[in-house]
């Protein structure tokens, strides 16, 4: 984490509190019965596809070109365990609007 730039710091804090307001949001909103269980899995799926975005910085800084042929190492975790969790988040989020859909 040291050898990030400040871009790709300010970037990293941004994508991570942006995830801890989402899910702060999620709770309250569910704990106090202003909302229903789907819009607390869909912040939850939102705020865990925000945090791993903010694992890797560096690929907000590159052509498209190069994203697609480079992978990029998350700056805590290993590749595979990045992926995990953005498709952990992705699903929560899609199982959410799913149910939010459904009468």
């Amino acid at each position: 984490m040291s050898n990030l730039l400040i871009k790709e710091r300010l970037v990293m804090f941004f994508c991570w509190v942006s995830s801890l307001f989402f899910l702060s949001i999620g709770l309250y909103a569910f704990s106090y019965s202003v909302s229903s269980f789907s819009m607390l899995i869909m912040c939850t799926g939102f705020s865990l596809t925000l945090f791993s975005a903010g694992l890797t910085p560096k690929l907000f800084f590159m052509p498209l070109s190069l994203t697609l042929k480079k992978v990029q190492s998350p700056i805590l975790f290993k590749t595979e365990t990045q992926q995990l969790i953005t498709l952990i988040g992705m699903l929560m989020a899609g199982v959410g609007v799913a149910i939010k859909l459904l009468p």
